[in-house]
């Protein structure tokens, strides 16, 4: 989905959440939970991506599938950030860039 066609994920808005997690964490425990939730299914479903394409022979045996999922995450929370904060592509797109070409080293 391209967030030019889809309101919702304006950078503006940054990543909801990561918006979330640093905003209401600390506040309620119940909604920390839930927050815990998504992103762990998320985790998960990368890490899960990332081992069938071991399999399937697009991503190199000796990638940490957990440790990539990790890097790739932070990333992005952290960049949707920037575009937050900057409310504007440019300081989105070269982390896009640069995230095509770190996906690129783990085949």
């Amino acid at each position: 989905m391209n967030a030019r066609f889809n309101d919702f994920l304006k950078v503006a808005y940054g990543c909801s959440a990561s918006n979330l997690t640093h905003e209401m964490t600390p506040w309620h425990p119940d909604f920390s939970r839930a927050l815990d939730d998504v992103t762990q299914q998320w985790i998960k479903a990368m890490a899960e991506s990332l081992e069938r394409g071991k399999l399937n022979g697009f991503v190199r045996k000796d990638v940490e599938s957990m440790q990539a999922t990790m890097f790739i995450m932070s990333g992005y929370w952290g960049i949707r950030n920037f575009g937050k904060l900057a409310n504007s592509e440019k300081a989105y797109l070269p982390f896009i860039n640069e995230l095509k070409n770190y996906l690129e080293s783990l085949r």
